[in-house]
């Protein structure tokens, strides 16, 4: 059935796709779980009509998936999950909800602390989605002191196992676009920023890294 709704993107059946995977999010089969979440990214993905869907439909199952895709589930969930939030946080009043009411900023901020490279490289890209022009987002960060996970990544001590720099440099780029959405006229997280120590590992990039990452930081 997934696999069928999947094939109806881009021919007026988003909003069923968006609703019927929603329902599937809460499905207690783990497998059927990932690939509905997987299915919602690929909805959404840079199509509006599929995000305004979800926003009024799948608020309520993202929300339950925020609670099961915790530090203790599966890295395939935790990455599809990610997925998804990337791909609906479109609209801003859907970014809000995210950030207000399923709080997946606790989650995504939970997943950095991973040593899995694809879960928080794309946590990092959620996050940096969902705070970007987001008020109730960078609050969240602010608040609970959210730039921490960040220098742990930007110093590159994590990860054991991760064959050469790819997965670092991937990972630290993705993190100078996060740490630019959430400074982004909010004055507390500059303060932030600099009371965590975060600039000087940014200045390292600066110096040290590749094209990406020097583009990013």
């Amino acid at each position: 059935m997934i696999n069928g709704v999947r094939s109806f993107t881009g021919q007026g059946m988003d909003g069923l796709g968006v609703e019927h995977n929603s329902g599937e999010i809460r499905n207690c089969d783990l497998n059927i779980k990932i690939e509905a979440t997987g299915c919602l990214a690929s909805l959404c993905y840079g199509h509006g009509p599929s995000a305004q869907s979800f926003g009024e439909v799948g608020i309520k199952a993202l929300k339950a998936l925020c609670s099961h895709a915790n530090k203790n589930a599966p890295p395939e969930l935790q990455v599809q999950a990610c997925r998804c939030i990337y791909s609906t946080a479109v609209l801003k009043v859907v970014k809000q909800r995210l950030a207000i009411e399923c709080k997946v900023l606790a989650m995504l901020l939970l997943l950095l602390h991973s040593d899995d490279a694809d879960v928080v490289i794309y946590s990092l890209a959620a996050i940096e989605r969902v705070c970007t022009n987001c008020h109730p987002g960078q609050q969240f960060i602010a608040q609970y002191k959210g730039l921490l996970p960040f220098v742990r990544i930007t110093s590159g001590n994590w990860g054991p196992g991760i064959d050469g720099n790819t997965y670092f440099c991937s990972a630290n780029a993705a993190a100078c676009k996060a740490v630019t959405a959430i400074v982004c006229r909010h004055t507390e997280n500059r303060h932030l920023a600099h009371n965590v120590k975060l600039i000087p590992h940014l200045v390292n990039i600066l110096l040290k890294g590749d094209g990406e990452e020097k583009k990013s930081v």
